[in-house]
């Protein structure tokens, strides 16, 4: 792994004895790695590769099942109660698949799949239906071309590997943990080389990012905060960054921090503290350079403010961007109000905020420094919004029982203020009301309404007295947009389409 500035060690007072206990945080400093032991025999045992094909842009599409096996002393909940092979192990299986960019590369993206779906090609791509129509490995079929071709830009790989209980085979509900052993040594097993990957023009790679968005952003962050990135022939980093997308310290009661009594489960606990970055972060010999991008409904919904702690470690970046956790254009016409019922059932114009430009330029930025070893160079600062008290009662918040949630505090146009300044913010054609749609909950998997935000526009009045017409406006969000891209936050070749899509809505008032 390249280096890259220390952690930051800080003490940290955890919200729960379930947390504290299970998912060994304590209010101590963050756990040295531990002594060298006997190394665990779990790993990839064979990769059966079932389709090789080239894409009609270059890209060469490998896919298969890979068997594994882990070995009883992992710290996997429920483990020791599953059958075992003639050499002790437990086996299990997955679906794999690995899309190679025509030009090569060395670094490769390895995706947490959202309910057995890829979830970060859609904004990598800008093609949604990717991830909607995604599914498994073996039944999934990609168009000619994948997109807008940022993955032949950035000489990106993208992989992604079965880890669900349910999807995967052999990941029971009673020892979901085995998914966590799978990512990760479906990740060694990239770095490292197998030959049946080599005879499929799968060579080793040289940098590895675990990326995740929503719920399987919630995987990443279990995986960091249980140990799982370590590599346990090396003790090393499995993945030497994170880049994930509304994780905000949130977690998947799949193992440790599941072992409470209640049944294992691939999804949050209700009442679930999130982690502070340094909880999350607790093993400097292997812990990845982590890049958290946190959507403005996440304050309410998934309790963003408590992930930030003080200080952030240095190997964390935190960007709030003012867009929801689903942004109009992921939302159905109707699904919302007459299928989910949120906002008791009354429509109104959803956030339509476009962040998928900002998080190809993050992760952009994140390759960047892996590559050149010097955190920072490329990626900017942090950008948090600012905070305030949450109210003690009201729908709007998902409130928890022992710990404060707090929330952005906003402008005099009702957006949040600090984070990321996009244009759409500076210069606002709608207020954020109401900030998120009720209710707010994360009580079961369907419970999303609080994923999705209001837009209010400003009247059309108001904003030709403020810039004239539709090329006033656009001379005026020019500099707010070159900004973004001056300060790392977006590629310089997507400014001309930022600055359309943005200037695109003014039209529309």
């Amino acid at each position: 792994m390249p280096t890259l500035p220390g952690l930051l060690v800080r003490p940290v007072v955890v919200a729960t004895a379930v947390i504290a206990v299970l998912a060994g945080c304590t209010a101590d400093p963050p756990t040295p790695d531990p002594a060298p032991g006997p190394a665990l025999r779990s790993e990839v045992t064979e990769l059966r590769v079932a389709g090789n094909d080239v894409l009609a842009d270059g890209t060469r599409r490998v896919h298969g099942v890979l068997t594994g096996a882990v070995d009883p002393a992992e710290d996997v909940v429920g483990l020791a109660a599953r059958p075992a092979g003639p050499d002790g192990r437990i086996g299990y299986e997955a679906e794999f698949e690995v899309l190679l960019p025509a030009g090569g590369t060395t670094s490769v993206l390895v995706d947490v799949e959202n309910r057995g779906n890829p979830t970060t090609l859609g904004f990598l791509t800008d093609q949604p239906a990717l991830v909607t129509a995604g599914g498994k490995p073996s039944t999934t079929s990609y168009p000619g071309t994948l997109g807008n071709g940022f993955l032949d830009t950035a000489r990106l790989a993208y992989a992604r590997v079965q880890w669900q209980t349910g999807i995967a085979a052999g990941v029971p509900a009673e020892a979901q943990g085995i998914g966590l052993a799978t990512i990760r040594d479906f990740g060694r097993a990239l770095r490292t080389g197998r030959p049946e990957l080599a005879a499929a023009g799968v060579e080793p790679f040289r940098t590895a990012v675990l990326s995740g968005l929503s719920q399987s952003s919630w995987m990443a962050t279990t995986f960091l905060a249980e140990g799982f990135n370590a590599d346990p022939a090396t003790g090393g980093g499995v993945f030497d960054g994170a880049f994930l997308v509304s994780a905000a310290g949130n977690w998947l009661a799949v193992n440790k921090m599941a072992d409470d009594g209640a049944p294992q489960q691939p999804y949050v606990r209700p009442d679930g503290v999130p982690l502070t970055y340094p909880q999350i972060l607790r093993r400097p010999a292997s812990d990845p350079v982590l890049v958290d991008v946190v959507k403005y409904t996440d304050y309410f919904r998934l309790r963003a403010s408590v992930s930030l702690g003080e200080p952030l470690p240095e190997r964390v970046r935190r960007y709030d961007l003012p867009a929801a956790h689903a942004p109009e254009s992921a939302v159905p016409p109707g699904y919302a109000f007459d299928k989910l019922g949120c906002n008791n059932s009354t429509p109104v114009p959803l956030n339509p905020i476009d962040d998928r430009p900002y998080l190809r330029g993050l992760l952009s930025a994140l390759l960047a420094d892996l590559a050149g070893g010097n955190l920072g160079t490329a990626l900017p600062p942090s950008a948090v919004f600012e905070l305030e008290a949450a109210p003690a009662a009201g729908p709007l918040v998902n409130p928890l029982p022992t710990t404060e949630v707090r929330l952005p505090r906003v402008d005099e146009r009702s957006n949040p203020v600090g984070g990321v300044r996009l244009a759409e913010v500076e210069h606002a054609v709608a207020r954020a009301e109401p900030p998120v749609l009720t209710p707010v909950s994360t009580a079961d998997i369907a419970a999303i309404c609080g994923n999705f935000g209001g837009w209010a526009p400003i009247p059309a009045a108001e904003l030709q007295q403020r810039y004239g017409d539709a090329a006033g406006y656009r001379a005026a969000i020019a500099p707010a947009v070159q900004r973004l891209a001056d300060d790392g936050f977006l590629l310089p070749a997507e400014i001309p389409a930022v600055q359309t899509t943005v200037a695109g809505a003014f039209a529309g008032r």
